[in-house]
């Protein structure tokens, strides 16, 4: 099942992806690359049993609904 429930929703490409992840290293506010709007985010914990952690969130813009996961920076 997708992060969006399997409801169709379309990820973000990889340059809207790029976009986001320089945003989250500045701590920029993270908005919609294609709408504007304000991105929600929630925390995407790591599997059991993986012998390294990434530490990463789910991003949804309510607009479009589009998503992405993305790296938190490091620190």
């Amino acid at each position: 099942m997708s992060p969006a429930g399997g409801s169709g929703a379309a990820a973000f490409g990889a340059a809207a992806r790029h976009e986001l992840a320089d945003a989250l290293a500045r701590g920029a506010p993270l908005r919609c690359p294609e709408c504007q709007l304000a991105l929600t985010w929630q925390e995407v914990r790591p599997a059991e049993g993986v012998p390294y952690v990434r530490r990463r969130i789910w991003v949804m813009c309510p607009g479009c609904r589009r998503t992405a996961a993305l790296d938190r920076p490091a620190g």
